[in-house]
C-alpha cells in the first residue's frame, strides 16, 4: 500500500514541494533578519532616489513584509501529517466525507473548492487527481518520487 501521507488530499505531491524540502520560509526570514540588521527599509528608499538603476529599492518596506509573509508559508511536514494550511478547506472536506482524497470524489472537477488551487497550481492538482484515477496512487507516487523536488506552484 503506497504512503498517502505525502499526497495532499488535492492531489498535490507533497513530496515534489519546495516548501516542505527547500525551506524556503526559513531563508526569507534570515534575509530579513539582514535586512533589519542593516537598516535596509530606512535606506533603501534614499538610495533608489538617487540612484535610478535602483528603483525597486524605493519598495523596501514591501519586500520586507513579503519576506515576513514567507512565515505563513512554512510547512515543515506533508498536508496529512498536519503540514501545509491548517485551514484547509479541502481537506475538512475530505475527512468529512471519509475520503482517500479528490480523487475518490465524483464531483472533484465540479468542484469550487478545487477550482480556487488554479490560481496558484494552474491544473496541476486536476492533472494529478486524474492520473491517480488512470493510472493508481502507487504508479503515480513512483513516477512523482522520481521527479527532483521543487514543483508546488505553477511556473
Amino acid at each position: 500500500m503506497p504512503d498517502l501521507n505525502v499526497v495532499s488530499y488535492c492531489g498535490l505531491h507533497c513530496g515534489s514541494c519546495f516548501l516542505l524540502h527547500d525551506r524556503v520560509a526559513d531563508q526569507a526570514l534570515a534575509l530579513l533578519g539582514k535586512f533589519k540588521e542593516i537598516g535596509f527599509e530606512k535606506w533603501g528608499p534614499g538610495l533608489a532616489e538617487v540612484n535610478g538603476e535602483l528603483k525597486a529599492f524605493g519598495q523596501a518596506a514591501e519586500c520586507c513584509r513579503a519576506l515576513e509573509a514567507w512565515d505563513q508559508m512554512r510547512c515543515l511536514q506533508p498536508c496529512r501529517a498536519g503540514g501545509g494550511s491548517g485551514g484547509c478547506k479541502i481537506r475538512v472536506c475530505c475527512q468529512g466525507k471519509q475520503l482517500s482524497g479528490c480523487w475518490e470524489c465524483p464531483e472533484c472537477f465540479h468542484c469550487a473548492l478545487l477550482d480556487e488551487l488554479r490560481q496558484v497550481n494552474g491544473e496541476m492538482h486536476f492533472e494529478h487527481i486524474r492520473d491517480i484515477r488512470s493510472q493508481g496512487l502507487e504508479a503515480c507516487l513512483r513516477k512523482w518520487t522520481a521527479e527532483k523536488p521543487g514543483k508546488a506552484f505553477r511556473a
